[in-house]
């Protein structure tokens, strides 16, 4: 939840809301929350400037095989570096 508020802000504009992800995802049985965190991926990376980067790939990937966890500290981190606390 905390991610999608702070993406919304990277963003400055309200793309990604929980509630419509929990249910998508409950319905989906998953797939959302895949697409999702693609898509989450992709925005972070746009808005730091990286458009090409492997990290959105990387993230599907590991959602796929029911890593989500480690995508979404990958997620955290790449939200760390844009607030400027690179220490993670």
């Amino acid at each position: 939840y905390k991610q999608m508020e702070s993406v919304n802000f990277m963003l400055k504009q309200e793309k990604y809301s929980f509630l419509p992800w929990a249910i998508l995802t409950l319905i989906t049985c998953g797939l959302y929350h895949v697409y999702h965190e693609y898509r989450m991926t992709q925005d972070i990376c746009r808005v730091l400037g990286e458009p090409n980067s492997n990290e959105p790939l990387v993230n599907l990937v590991l959602s796929l095989f029911a890593l989500s966890i480690v995508a979404d500290a990958l997620q955290q981190a790449l939200i760390n570096r844009y607030f400027g606390d690179d220490d993670l």
